[in-house]
């Protein structure tokens, strides 16, 4: 039984690891596209 509840601590871990990389990755590609806005470099 622990070794259930560790696998389902890394599993959550994970999970939320990825929720919040896909949520940086989202961030930066605004930005990215904010500031190509502003510098007049859109594409």
């Amino acid at each position: 039984m622990q070794k259930d509840v560790a696998e389902a601590i890394s599993t959550f871990e994970d999970h939320q690891n990825a929720e919040a990389r896909a949520k940086v990755e989202a961030s930066a590609r605004e930005l990215i596209y904010l500031l190509a806005e502003l510098v007049g470099t859109e594409t």
